[in-house]
């Protein structure tokens, strides 16, 4: 008992917590850490997209994680985000994985959006750069062959010839590379239409000169006109798949035959090779490992 005024005391103010300037959760380490695990989930997630469209049958979640080295549970986890997203599907029956329908679409908007000559020209011009000579790019268009794009390089190329076109493709380069990836049906007709008229000396008369020039296109995969369409004037020409394989286009380099000789003709094939690749990847094409 406490003897005084007679007044108690008022009561002590409850303790304050300590409040601590950031949570562990909000440091910048914690938050670095937790955005990287987030970019690698979403590479894990495209790894497995990637590997079902290299892939001609559905897998299992097992077997994905093993030929990705990744855990199983991940793989599990991830593939059922996916499926939610109708990226993959599974098989009822099987359990296995497979693309799913949101794929397709997601690739079709893509190619739908393409515009070849967007697509292309960097590409033109950069060959028009480091070759110095005119590149060209044709395409079909139906039963039709069109010039889309002439690109001069720094080499001036006086030529009296007309653009590639089905009347005189059997002549170019750039109209037989085309000429080659079409089926023997559609061959037949478009030159039945079209004739095989006469440029040169050394045009291609005939159906069957044109049917084994065309066989030697396929096989070593680039065309040549050597004078066939204009004197003085050779060309080389190499195709452009698109995403299903088929010969949609074609990039050709047109040179004065005075420095068309052997040496000069097989650098600028790589050249154009390399420039076709590059333009076929952004049109969808890709060479894939069966597996």
């Amino acid at each position: 008992m406490t003897f005084g005024s007679g007044k108690s005391s008022p009561p002590a103010p409850p303790e304050r917590p300590e409040i601590r300037a950031s949570h562990a959760d909000d440091a910048p380490g914690a938050r670095e850490n937790a955005r990287d695990r987030a970019v690698k989930s979403v590479e894990h997630a495209l790894d497995i997209l990637d590997l079902l469209a290299r892939r001609k049958t559905a897998a299992g979640v097992t077997q994905l994680a093993e030929e990705l080295g990744m855990n199983v549970s991940t793989a599990h986890h991830l593939l059922r985000t996916l499926q939610s997203r109708r990226l993959v599907e599974q098989d009822p029956d099987s359990k296995l994985y497979r693309l799913g329908v949101r794929s397709v679409q997601l690739g079709q908007a893509y190619l739908a959006s393409l515009d070849i000559y967007a697509v292309t020209h960097p590409f033109l011009r950069e060959a028009a750069l480091q070759c110095g000579e005119t590149v060209t790019l044709a395409a079909l268009d139906g039963t039709s062959i069109v010039t889309l794009a002439t690109i001069p390089g720094r080499f001036t190329v006086r030529s009296l010839g007309a653009t590639t076109n089905r009347h005189n493709a059997h002549a170019t380069a750039l109209g037989k590379i085309l000429l080659a990836g079409l089926p023997p049906s559609e061959l037949h007709d478009m030159v039945a239409e079209s004739g095989l008229t006469r440029f040169t000396p050394h045009t291609i008369g005939t159906f069957r000169q044109l049917e084994a020039d065309l066989e030697q296109v396929r096989d070593r995969g680039f065309a040549l006109d050597l004078q066939e369409l204009e004197v003085g004037l050779g060309c080389a020409a190499v195709g452009i798949p698109n995403h299903r394989g088929e010969m949609v286009a074609a990039i050709g380099v047109s040179v004065p035959v005075a420095r068309f000789d052997d040496g000069r003709r097989t650098d600028l094939i790589n050249l154009l090779r390399k420039a076709a690749q590059q333009i076929a990847t952004r049109l969808g094409y890709e060479e894939r490992e069966v597996i």
